[in-house]
């Protein structure tokens, strides 16, 4: 400690050989070396991309034999993930419906002089962990033990990750066969 001739009083630290004068703010003590930048919160969404159905035209697994021989039994969805995160695989099913105030909602009879338009009802939907990379899900075309009534689907990948970060959504198509 040491003293000018106005009366000020400065402190030398030993550990950092730096000089400050008392009255001022004092620096943030660190606990030990840090081992890099620090970073801020995770603002970046996960991506999915190359998302595919194989096959894409398949029978409900277990079905009641209607399905040919030849036809395949289920089927395979294959992604990839740009993180590890939370990912929810929807499947949908087109259906006819009216355009009200922009979108495409249900056909009622209080819209039924509206302008056609198609949406997607949704059918099941199954949340899996996912990790970073490539990713697999076998799905049966059945869901609750009954098999989805032939016809033409989508399923949509939609991965959340750790901080909350949401992607957009990866779509492909399928078809049910009997």
């Amino acid at each position: 400690m040491a003293a000018d001739a106005d009366g000020n009083i400065y402190v030398t630290e030993l550990s950092n050989s730096r000089v400050q004068k008392f009255g001022d703010p004092q620096p943030p003590k660190t606990t030990g070396p840090t081992t890099g930048p620090t970073t801020g919160p995770d603002l970046v969404a996960p991506v999915v991309s190359r998302l595919r159905a194989k096959p894409a035209a398949f029978a409900a697994a277990l079905s009641s034999g209607s399905a040919r021989k030849r036809t395949p039994r289920g089927t395979r969805f294959s992604f990839r993930l740009s993180e590890d995160a939370t990912v929810q695989l929807r499947i949908e099913r087109p259906a006819r419906g009216r355009r009200v105030k922009g979108k495409c909602r249900k056909a009622t009879s209080r819209n039924r002089g509206a302008r056609r338009c198609t949406f997607y009802a949704r059918k099941a939907g199954i949340r899996f962990q996912g990790r970073a990379g490539a990713n697999t899900r076998k799905f049966s075309g059945r869901i609750k033990r009954r098999g989805l009534t032939p016809g033409r689907y989508r399923a949509s990948v939609l991965a959340t990750d750790a901080a909350g970060n949401v992607s957009k959504a990866a779509r492909v198509h399928f078809r049910i066969v009997k």
